[in-house]
């Protein structure tokens, strides 16, 4: 596992995670979530002209309301803990403070902040959950997906807008406009996911980072660091092999060959369980 991490200096590091799971997929078997989940309560969320949900991408429960990014629609809809409706979050439009389509959108619940990317107009969004616009950062790099924490923004690049190697994952500044680290560079950008690559602890507040290059899952704080490397054995794809990929016909017959698999999708941290799929 080779990564390239850019800040004063260029280095080059050999990344083996201390804990594996190892993944035999000819013992594979339905999995019966209820096994390590119980269902507390149902709540059914209102059903109007004004709040048509079409993906539940991501939720948020901020104390007394309910936060749903719907990113099919790019819609952010705030409901009570009952499910009753009562507000869009954010005006879509060409205006200066409106927006296109959010790509990505995190809650902050110490601030009680909500802060959703516009990638178009390379922007962050900063919302309470009023709906009032409190600020708009624009962005010096373009980006999909994105966390916050107190070292600034991590965010998951796939294009060359101020990225001149190519790289994948960043650490952006407060400012959103100087880049304090830098991770996985590849040739050119045939690596291109629109759903989050990152993954949070509720419980813990520690955030993490995967992507379709990676058998490992990155642990994130002032810089990324290994924290548990999903074993696919001999079906594995490197990052060494995904770093030299010249454009977008190498990449499709690399990842969709018979004998790779190795995409980590869906990954949720909670207490001490991991869960993810492949």
């Amino acid at each position: 596992m080779i990564i390239m991490s850019c800040s004063n200096k260029e280095q080059l590091h050999n990344h083996v995670a201390e804990s594996v799971i190892d993944i035999d997929v000819s013992q594979k078997k339905v999995f019966n979530p209820q096994q390590a989940l119980s269902i507390e309560k149902y709540i059914p969320l209102q059903t109007t002209e004004d709040c048509l949900i079409e993906t539940v991408d991501k939720l948020y429960f901020t104390g007394d309301n309910i936060l749903v990014f719907d990113r099919e629609n790019s819609n952010l809809f705030l409901f009570d803990n009952n499910g009753t409706f009562i507000r869009k979050i954010g005006e879509k439009g060409q205006g200066p403070n409106e927006y296109i389509t959010f790509n990505d959108v995190i809650y902050d619940g110490e601030n009680k902040q909500i802060y959703a990317f516009e990638r178009y107009k390379s922007t962050m969004f900063v919302y309470n959950l009023q709906g009032e616009l409190l600020n708009m950062i624009k962005s010096e790099v373009m980006f999909n997906s994105f966390v916050k924490n107190e070292y600034g923004y991590w965010v998951y690049s796939c294009f060359k807008n101020n990225n001149p190697r190519n790289n994948l994952l960043m650490l952006l500044d407060e400012n959103l406009s100087e880049i304090k680290e830098t991770y996985f560079p590849q040739k050119e950008m045939t690596s291109v996911q629109f759903t989050s690559r990152f993954a949070e602890n509720e419980k813990t507040g520690e955030q993490y980072f995967y992507f379709d290059g990676s058998d490992i899952i990155w642990h994130l704080t002032n810089k990324a660091e290994s924290f548990i490397q999903v074993n696919f054995d001999s079906m594995r794809l490197p990052y060494s092999s995904m770093s030299k990929v010249k454009n977008v016909k190498e990449y499709d017959e690399v990842v969709h060959g018979d004998t790779y698999l190795g995409f980590i999708e869906n990954l949720f941290i909670s207490d001490e369980m991991i869960y993810f799929n492949c």
